[in-house]
């Protein structure tokens, strides 16, 4: 039997915790605040360094893992031990495991986390099995409302029908992002509690991921035209010059990060927890990552340090400095 993350939050509330745990799919949201609850059910905050320990399957031997399992906890009754990526396990991985599965030690937590598990694969069929198994799944359109509805709940805030189609306009994209808009409107706004469409439009940023993309792949593929035309859309989206240069910043260093870590071998979850970008976007970024080499990330990076400092102290206008940034990097 699977569990929702509700679903689990109602056995952990009763005081009901099983040895272990599987938590599968893609919303990283899901997976943060599942492991959160389990860690809050189990853990006190003065004992979360003694018995928190997380492992990534694939970069750590087995029998240390099996060995955190094991060790006795520290002002606790229970530890929890966290096996990240659990689909890269091998064969070889679940002999050492299953031992320790098949007798479970009763003061720790194991919990398992896939954001894309193989159900074919032996040692994910024997996790099902053996685990209480959470689902992380992207939820449907219909339930957008829902989340946003309990994510204020949380934060004491509730939306006009108004407010809520214009929030999930802004952050459908994932769970995580839409937590990160509703913590945004509750700092802004202070002590108002019911948020209408306007409080939306005055707080929330119009600048889309999509346009970001649109101009980094424009300069990758040395598009002069295409990119000044992404850069006049992502001014017209009322951001200052200093504004979307840093989200321009931002991206470009993402770029640089993903493109080192491909290099690596780091899977897409690896990726996504490394650089904060939400699972639903690694794979774009991947691909745009590949239209440019090491060279180009590097110069963009020091003309986009220098674009930055004359936004900041020269009296030439900023959006003059911002298309010359645009100029000089498809040039390179």
């Amino acid at each position: 039997m699977s569990l929702t993350l509700h679903e689990l939050d109602n056995k952990l509330s009763k005081n009901l915790v099983s040895s272990f745990y599987f938590i599968m799919g893609p919303e990283v949201f899901l997976i943060k605040e599942s492991l959160r609850k389990i860690q809050s059910r189990i853990l006190s905050p003065e004992s979360l360094d003694f018995n928190y320990e997380v492992f990534c399957a694939g970069e750590v031997e087995m029998e240390k893992m099996c060995e955190a399992v094991e060790t006795l906890p520290v002002f606790s009754t229970k530890r929890v031990v966290v096996c990240e990526e659990a689909h890269r396990l091998k064969e070889s991985d679940w002999k050492t495991l299953k031992p320790i599965m098949n007798n479970p030690v009763e003061t720790c937590v194991f919990v398992f986390v896939s954001s894309n598990p193989d159900k074919r694969k032996k040692v994910i069929k024997e996790l099902l099995s053996f685990c209480e198994v959470i689902l992380a799944d992207t939820p449907k359109e219909a339930q957008w409302s829902v989340w946003l509805e309990w994510m204020g709940k949380k934060e004491g805030l509730s939306f006009s029908d108004s407010a809520v189609a214009l929030i999930r306009d802004y952050a459908c994209y994932d769970l995580l992002h839409l937590e990160t808009e509703v913590k945004k409107l509750k700092s802004f706004l202070g002590s108002k509690k019911n948020i209408s469409a306007e409080d939306v439009l005055n707080v929330l940023p119009r600048v889309r991921p999509e346009n970001i993309f649109d101009l980094s792949k424009a300069i990758g593929q040395k598009n002069l035209s295409s990119a000044l035309v992404c850069l006049a859309r992502l001014l017209e989206d009322n951001h200052n010059e200093v504004g979307v240069l840093s989200l321009i910043s931002r991206h470009i260093r993402i770029l640089a990060r993903i493109k080192e870590g491909v290099k690596k071998g780091h899977t897409e979850q690896t990726l996504c927890n490394k650089t904060g970008v939400p699972r639903f976007f690694i794979r774009n970024y991947i691909k745009e990552s590949d239209l440019w080499t090491d060279q180009k990330l590097f110069s963009t990076i020091e003309i986009l340090k220098a674009t930055d400092k004359a936004l900041k102290s020269s009296p030439v206008s900023a959006h003059i400095w911002l298309e010359n940034f645009i100029i000089k990097t498809c040039s390179v």
